[in-house]
């Protein structure tokens, strides 16, 4: 009865290292040496991710030994693919992320929505869009179309155009 007890417990024994599960854990941290809390970190293999706390650690448990593919990425960092080879019951791993330097893309306006010598409304009045016949005020004005006509160049050429401005 007794080997049969110790059989059934080295089978079990031996089974469960079989199916052994490995953690995987990690920190992400700039070039600083900050860590970078919000991080996306996901296993491609597996096809699950976690988010880094506010410390920049992560973790990723129940996993079997091989090798894995990590996709880190953040908001402002380079996004960054890491293979880890799992071995161990432990395996803890540090990413560096590289901050991303980007530029806006520029934005021109262009047009208007009259294009004529003559508007119809201002904006120099009340500070919105209204009217010229409902501004309290003389309003005087200079249209793009008159300058290019002229080929005015300077202030002093535009004001030719308004009665009353020297």
């Amino acid at each position: 009865m007794y080997k049969y007890l110790l059989t059934l417990s080295l089978i079990l024994i031996l089974s469960g290292l079989s199916y052994a599960q490995i953690t995987l854990s990690g920190k992400v941290t700039d070039s600083l040496d900050r860590p970078v809390s919000g991080t996306t970190v996901k296993l491609t293999e597996k096809n699950i991710s976690t988010i880094t706390n506010s410390q920049g650690a992560f973790i990723f448990s129940n996993l079997a030994e091989g090798t894995y593919n990590l996709n880190v990425s953040s908001i402002g960092y380079d996004t960054k693919r890491v293979a880890v080879s799992l071995s161990s019951a432990q395996n803890s791993f540090s990413i560096i992320l590289s901050e991303r330097i980007t530029q806006l893309q520029s934005v021109e306006i262009i047009g208007r929505k009259e294009q004529k010598y003559k508007n119809t409304s201002s904006f120099s009045g009340t500070k919105t869009e209204t009217p010229l016949k409902y501004v309290p005020q003389a309003i005087s004005y200079v249209t793009k179309e008159v300058i290019d006509d002229q080929m005015a160049f300077k202030t002093s050429d535009v004001i030719k155009n308004i009665s009353g401005a020297s």
